[in-house]
């Protein structure tokens, strides 16, 4: 697993550099990022663990497609904690000049064995709103359908009792960024709240703040937090769950 995504990424980074180096036209605009970090201890706790993400964006007229798959392993003591994967794509068009406002596709692929997911689809369709003032900043509300099969069928705050959950959804998703020092800082952040159609008390809170220090264009440092709080979730299951990461970015734009 530990080779196959390392060839992964090879291949990722060569398609992004083939594309950079070919003609585009004016109205087409690439911008792409490759981030891969790790650790590995040994010890009193055996420890190995691996994440990377590849980010591509086209923009050509009104049209923008998004996509960002990332990919996270880490196993204590030979135990295999997270093999996770999450895409994530969106297809835009904007329709007004006076701000940017796109109707857009949203797909989330994920499987997490630390929570107990096998495998999740979760489809929205919605509209993004961003401020021409601030082009960082972006309000996204949607509708779709979920389908998320776990590994259990007891849930707390919940009657219904199956591995296998479909429902409707809506979410609204919030996101900023600033920059200080002269650009060579960040603050970031993405809230999310999704919401299910099936059950009220069924409602997911979810924020990635994140910093970051640029060490030159293409090359900095960026320090993620990320909380999730599930109201319906797995028996013997936490409602509240936190993850901090560092990781080196390598970003390229045409």
């Amino acid at each position: 697993m530990k080779r196959l995504l390392l060839v992964m990424f090879v291949v990722c980074a060569s398609i992004s550099r083939s594309l950079l180096a070919q003609e585009v036209s004016d109205t087409l605009q690439y911008n792409g990022s490759l981030t891969l970090g790790g650790s590995y201890k040994t010890g009193l706790v055996n420890q190995t663990s691996i994440r990377g993400s590849v980010e591509n964006s086209f923009k050509k007229s009104d049209w923008a497609l998004y996509n960002r798959t990332s990919y996270f392993y880490s196993e204590v003591n030979n135990n295999r904690l997270f093999n996770d994967w999450t895409v994530v794509s969106k297809l835009g068009y904007t329709i007004t000049d006076r701000a940017k406002i796109s109707p857009t596709l949203f797909h989330l692929y994920k499987s997490n064995l630390l929570f107990r997911i096998l495998n999740s689809h979760r489809f929205l369709f919605g509209a993004s709103i961003t401020p021409l003032k601030n082009p960082k900043a972006l309000v996204y509300v949607g509708v779709g359908f979920d389908n998320t099969s776990y590994a259990g069928d007891q849930f707390v705050n919940s009657d219904l009792n199956n591995s296998n959950r479909r429902f409707g959804i809506s979410t609204i998703h919030v996101e900023n960024k600033h920059h200080f020092g002269d650009k060579k800082f960040s603050l970031s952040y993405s809230l999310f709240y999704f919401q299910s159609f099936k059950e009220s008390a069924d409602y997911t809170v979810w924020l990635i703040p994140a910093f970051a220090v640029a060490f030159n264009k293409k090359l900095s440092l960026v320090i993620n937090y990320d909380f999730r709080y599930r109201n319906v979730h797995l028996v013997d299951f936490p409602a509240i769950n936190q993850a901090l990461t560092v990781n080196l970015n390598v970003s390229f734009q045409s």
